[in-house]
């Protein structure tokens, strides 16, 4: 890959990720690669890696069945892309069907799906447990992935994981419209990306931090001014998020170790406190309208 290539597709990837939404991006970026880099199929997305599991987050797949990707989450204890490059910042290795022995369970995995060549690698974001990963592959009869292949691709996941960070920035940025800060969160509440201020935003004073689901595995945290919420007693603030999160009165309690009861006349001191009649108008409120 010349530099002219890598110029072009830096600028094409740049675009796409400006003008679509982050899903429809994160289908688009394997058709950008396709135009720089030669494969059969794909796999690709983010990963959590963690000392003792590696978890994925929208991961996506191109000409391979829905079976793949559970057999070789499977596999991954012992898989060697995971062992050799787990604490990588930036990794990328091509290896081959017949480098690996016949009775290893990733072998059957590329047996069963006609994989003879692999490339893989990762791109970590920031200092967090979150990569970009991306691994393609090619059947049998087609040549091996070169280590000039290698070295661009560990150049273009660069690439690919800012540009994926740009299309989700750029959209969450609009959505909040300057009425707030917010961070993306996985379903253990590892922190994935924020805004630049959320750090503070979400320890200050008479600010309200309310958790929405994002996608099927990441969550919303948006962390907004109380505006009237501001009369509000620490607890009340507490309750009245989880209350706005969809949580019942009873689950409020067990969660904040406190009565029914009690939680019963905080919230209807916060109606009092709001001028709130509905859940829904608390919302508004709290959501910066009101």
């Amino acid at each position: 890959m010349n530099r002219d290539d890598l110029s072009d597709f830096v600028i094409r990837l740049t675009d796409s990720a400006s003008t679509r939404r982050p899903l429809d991006f994160h289908h688009d970026l394997i058709r950008l690669v396709g135009a720089i880099a030669r494969f059969d199929s794909a796999w690709w997305g983010w990963s959590v890696i963690r000392e003792s599991n590696l978890s994925f987050v929208h991961s996506r797949t191109l000409n391979l069945p829905e079976s793949f990707v559970e057999r070789a989450k499977a596999q991954l204890a012992t898989d060697p892309f995971v062992q050799r490059g787990r604490r990588s910042t930036l990794f990328s290795h091509a290896m081959q069907r017949s480098d690996l022995p016949d009775g290893l369970e990733q072998a059957r995995v590329m047996d069963d799906h006609g994989i003879a060549h692999v490339l893989a690698g990762h791109s970590r974001v920031g200092d967090g447990p979150f990569n970009f990963f991306m691994s393609l592959y090619r059947g049998p009869g087609a040549a091996g992935f070169t280590r000039e292949e290698t070295d661009d691709v560990r150049l273009l996941l660069r690439h690919l994981q800012q540009a994926l960070a740009l299309s989700l920035r750029l959209t969450l940025e609009g959505q909040m419209a300057g009425t707030g800060e917010w961070a993306l969160v996985d379903k253990g509440g590892e922190l994935f990306l924020r805004s630049p201020g959320y750090a503070q935003a979400a320890t200050g004073r008479d600010v309200v931090v309310r958790t929405e689901p994002y996608s099927d595995d990441l969550y919303l945290k948006i962390a907004r001014p109380a505006g009237r919420v501001g009369h509000l007693t620490e607890r009340e603030r507490e309750v009245c998020g989880l209350y706005l999160d969809g949580l019942s009165r009873h689950d409020v309690a067990a969660r904040l170790g406190l009565s029914e009861n009690t939680v019963r006349n905080q919230i209807a001191s916060i109606y009092r406190k709001t001028g709130c009649h509905d859940k829904l108008g608390l919302s508004r409120i709290i959501g910066g309208r009101g």
